[in-house]
C-alpha cells in the first residue's frame, strides 16, 4: 500500500497485506465491534515501512507486521497503535526521522 491517500478500513475484520516489499504510507484501521476482533496483518518477505504520516489502527484488536527489515518511519505525525495487541517480526528493526 503506497500513496498518502489511501485509506482501508474494516472494523470487525482482517485486513491483511502481503508483498515482497509493503509501504504503509496511509490510513488502516479495523476495529474490534462487539466479539469480532479487528485484526491488521502486513507481511514483507523484504523490506516493510511504516511511512511518517501513516496510520493503523487496531483499537481492541491486533497488529501483526513482518518483514526482513521493518522500518518506521512514524515519528511526528504517525499513528501506529493496537490497545490489545502490538506484535513484529524482524531480522532488522529502525526507525528514522521523517524528511522535512
Amino acid at each position: 500500500m503506497s500513496g498518502s491517500g489511501c485509506q482501508l478500513v474494516d472494523d470487525g475484520g482482517v485486513i491483511g497485506l502481503s508483498a515482497q516489499t509493503v509501504e504503509q504510507d496511509g490510513f488502516i484501521q479495523a476495529n474490534s465491534i462487539g466479539t469480532h476482533r479487528g485484526v491488521i496483518e502486513l507481511a514483507a518477505s523484504g523490506q516493510l515501512t511504516l511511512g511518517a504520516g501513516s496510520q493503523t489502527i487496531a483499537n481492541g484488536g491486533e497488529i501483526f507486521a513482518s518483514g526482513s527489515t521493518v522500518e518506521s518511519k512514524r515519528f511526528g505525525s504517525g499513528r501506529h497503535r493496537a490497545k490489545s495487541k502490538w506484535d513484529y517480526q524482524a531480522d532488522r528493526h529502525r526507525h528514522t526521522q521523517p524528511e522535512r
